[in-house]
């Protein structure tokens, strides 16, 4: 479980300093709002790795909701497992391909040409 958190970390902050980068301007006063979206991407993080936890736990007791032991609040839970999961992955993603495009300056934007 911990590997799982510091996974999440790591790609929550990835993504908080690129949504940043991409949406403000380096030195305007809505950058330092990429600090806040790092420490709130660490407080989701942190969130869901306890969610998933949780989801594996064999339950002590009888549930609050009847709705818990139906079969469709098991596929709910694994809906929103696979929805993390994809979320992930597209993070990821985009985060591998910032860095192979990054270094490319000769390269012209959409309805641009020289």
């Amino acid at each position: 479980m911990f590997v799982y958190l510091v996974m999440m970390l790591i790609i929550s902050g990835a993504a908080s300093i690129l949504i940043s980068e991409v949406i403000f301007e380096q030195g305007s006063v809505g950058a330092d709002l990429g600090v806040l979206a790092v420490l709130a991407g660490f407080v989701w993080s942190i969130v869901s790795v306890i969610v998933i936890y949780r989801y594996f736990l064999r339950p002590k007791k009888k549930p609050r909701w009847k709705f818990l032991t139906t079969p469709k609040a098991e596929q709910l839970g694994d809906v929103c497992m696979f929805l993390n999961v994809i979320c992930l992955q597209i993070l990821w993603s985009s985060l591998d391909c910032e860095r192979e495009f990054s270094g490319n300056d000769d390269l012209d934007p959409p309805g641009q040409t020289r």
